[in-house]
């Protein structure tokens, strides 16, 4: 067992930690199985528990090798022998004795060694000693964790601990010579434990470990009877775990937390996340904020590998980490592109210079959709919508979407668009897909209008082939295979990728540029504006966090939190009252996805349903209903009558549906949180029929910007509300 020796510097963390009470610091070496936006290490508190495992086989024998290892011991058996004993096969028999031979049971000559000797011995008696383990448990939910660790491989760390100031623990890991390196310097903080002790986990619950343990080495341990297990004391030791708080590539809505033991994900700390110390709480989101940040911003010395006009048009893409990449290589190939061709050498890599090309606008195509699904509201409803259909249906219903949209798609072409309902949930989890996210986009279009993915095949009516070549294209190229391209071809891709990305994005250049007028001749300021904006957006995703907490968070969907970092990049872009209205289509998308999420809950009471008896019963259950929300008086009852069946139609639709289905009283809990919802629902519809928001006056737009501070407020208050109520 290694001893951990502990030494203070200050009171700080002693006061908040009793450090003399913390038996062990715990560091596992382990790998991150897939691609991480950020990363950043946390010890968290666990209860520690030692049992004793009886009915363990420490060397792991199947019946078959320890009959072979017991025929063996009596006597040195020849083969032919060994078949007409035990009625195995020949090649079986060999099999078993290198098997025996490799666990050291039996020699280079197939004697039983003294280890297996005393292998049989123990085996044969009627009492089995225990084997002795760890097992683990949350101190916030008392939950045990799904591991078991032998007492002799926990990994400790062997080296001195000191306090680091505030909360965090520092210690410097030795080598195995026994020097110190300041390469090794760490310095992690340390989560209080809460309050109260756990109860001691049951016997059932031990059971239970042992059943769902991943330990792969344990599971070869325990013999085919399985095992009983027991608690050595009801005393727990305290120790610390270090974890990985981690935001996956394609994702930074919420952070994943690694079970400790290995890089896998753990849902038990993630659920107790809302349980730790406000203080706690805090260091988290500061955390993230400085990563970001960090990762964030463009080095100058990047910037000025690109040109004034590669730099002016890369700069939207900055806040898209996966994208700016991508674009990157891209401008760089594009630039090179058409050099002068002399030798086969220079031949070979003009060929790699194409297959890069074609991979990385296809890539950017992908995380272009990838994104663009992830704001669409209701997304995760459709996905579900097809959970249990075929590839097959999943294709006859995309087809019949686009030639619902007149959409033109080759014969050929058709074949693609068959893909498994795995694919395209897939895509949602940060590994995205070009044609199953395009079949996603056609699905959704089914349910709506007027959204970018619409304005893209307005624009691109070919837009379908165009994408089936580039993957004809791309996967060759994937593979290593030279690829042939024409400057057109080349030309084409080029410009469909970034068509793709500005219809998506819409507005994005234009407006970023009005917001930072910057002189892309000037390296130097151009990064320095970067550095701001990208900031204002780490700071959106901050307020967002801090206004949701914890607790809310984990439990929104990523379409809506997408919505709400985009509202909070409006205010955090601005200094006073000038906010881009254009802000009103997310508080539009995301007031209509949660009404949405509210409704496929609850029951209809009766089939009839019009936007009078709703606004009747939303002033009866004391909401302020004013003469003029005639925005939503004018909704008529047939499209009520398929809101009601869960067809996504309007946010004025799906509100009024709201009204009528919810039960009075838990109605009057919302409109004593948020009165002015009817009003501000009717104002948002009408404010929504502008469309681009291009079109309008000074006045309009006065009127617009007043009341978008007021519907983010009304947005928080009504996301807590139904939260505390379990509608969420």
């Amino acid at each position: 067992m290694v001893v951990v020796n502990q030494r203070f510097n200050c009171l700080t963390l002693k006061q908040r930690i009793n450090l003399n009470e913390i038996k062990s610091f715990l560091v596992y070496n382990y790998e991150i199985p897939f691609s991480t936006r950020l990363a950043k290490q946390f010890f968290w508190p666990l209860y520690r528990y030692q049992v004793a495992v009886t009915g363990f086989n420490t060397h792991n024998l199947n019946v078959f090798e320890f009959v072979m290892l017991q025929f063996l011991s009596a006597e040195n058996y020849s083969i032919e022998t060994l078949k007409k004993l035990t009625g195995m096969e020949a090649d079986l028999i060999d099999f078993l004795q290198q098997r025996l031979h490799h666990k050291g049971f039996l020699d280079e000559n197939y004697y039983v060694t003294e280890s297996g000797k005393a292998h049989i011995e123990y085996s044969n008696s009627t009492e089995a000693e225990p084997a002795f383990f760890y097992v683990y448990a949350d101190p916030f939910t008392g939950a045990l964790l799904p591991y078991i660790e032998p007492i002799e491989h926990e990994q400790q760390i062997s080296t001195d601990i000191i306090n680091a100031g505030k909360q965090f623990i520092g210690f410097t890991v030795k080598t195995s010579l026994g020097k110190e390196s300041a390469a090794n310097n760490k310095k992690i903080w340390t989560f209080q434990f809460p309050e109260g002790r756990i109860t001691a986990p049951s016997d059932h619950a031990l059971s239970n470990v042992i059943r769902k343990v991943e330990n792969e080495q344990l599971k070869e341990h325990i013999g085919s009877g399985g095992a009983s297990i027991r608690l050595c004391s009801s005393n727990p030791d305290k120790v610390y775990l270090a974890v990985h708080f981690v935001l996956q590539n394609g994702n930074s809505s919420k952070w994943l937390i690694t079970e400790g033991f290995s890089g896998d994900i753990s849902a038990l700390f993630a659920e107790s996340l809302e349980k730790l110390t406000k203080e706690d709480q805090q260091e988290i989101r500061e955390s993230r904020n400085t990563l970001i940040n960090k990762m964030l911003n463009i080095p100058e010395k990047e910037a000025k590998t690109l040109t004034p006009e590669q730099q002016k048009k890369l700069q939207p893409y900055y806040i898209y980490p996966e994208i700016y990449k991508k674009l990157k290589e891209v401008e760089k190939i594009n630039a090179e592109y058409l050099s002068s061709i002399s030798s086969s050498d220079k031949q070979r890599e003009r060929n790699e210079r194409v297959q890069k090309y074609i991979i990385n606008l296809y890539e950017v195509l992908e995380w272009a959709f990838y994104h663009s699904a992830g704001s669409a509201p209701c997304v995760t409803s459709i996905v579900n919508d097809i959970k249990n259909l075929s590839p097959a249906e999943i294709k006859n219903r995309a087809l019949a979407v686009a030639e619902y949209l007149h959409l033109h798609i080759d014969e050929n072409d058709k074949k693609l668009f068959a893909v498994k309902y795995g694919s395209i949930a897939g895509c949602l989890k940060g590994q995205p897909q070009l044609i199953p996210l395009l079949v996603l986009h056609l699905l959704y279009a089914e349910h709506t209008s007027g959204n970018n993915f619409h304005t893209l095949l307005k624009k691109e009516p070919e837009i379908i082939t165009r994408f089936a070549w580039f993957k004809k294209k791309r996967d060759p190229a994937k593979h290593g295979e030279s690829i042939a391209l024409t400057e057109q071809e080349r030309s084409d891709a080029y410009n469909i990728c970034y068509t793709t990305l500005e219809v998506l994005f819409p507005g994005s250049e234009r407006k970023e540029r009005q917001k930072d007028p910057v002189l892309v001749h000037d390296t130097e300021i151009l990064s320095d504006t970067e550095r701001a904006r990208l900031n204002r957006y780490a700071q959106a995703e901050k307020a967002a966090e801090e206004r949701l907490g914890f607790a809310v968070q984990r439990r929104l969907p990523n379409e809506l939190y997408t919505d709400i970092i985009k509202i909070e990049k409006a205010f955090a872009e601005v200094s006073q009252s000038d906010y881009d209205i254009s802000v009103l289509n997310n508080f539009y998308n995301l007031f209509d996805a949660l009404f949405c999420y509210i409704n496929a809950d609850l029951p209809v009471a009766e089939p009839f349903i019009t936007a009078k008896t709703s606004l009747e019963k939303a002033e009866r259950t004391g909401f302020r209903v004013h003469a003029d929300v005639t925005t939503l008086e004018a909704v008529n009852s047939e499209r009520l009558e398929l809101a009601l069946k869960n067809k996504k139609i309007s946010l004025q639709t799906s509100f009024l549906c709201f009204l009528f289905k919810a039960p009075d009283e838990l109605l009057r809990q919302v409109s004593a949180d948020c009165d002015q919802l009817v009003t501000a629902i009717n104002d948002l519809a009408e404010f929504r029929g502008h469309g681009d928001f291009i079109n309008v006056t000074e006045e309009e737009s006065r009127k617009m910007q007043a009341q978008i501070p007021v519907f983010r407020e009304l947005m928080y208050r009504f996301i807590h509300c139904i939260f505390s109520r379990n509608l969420l």
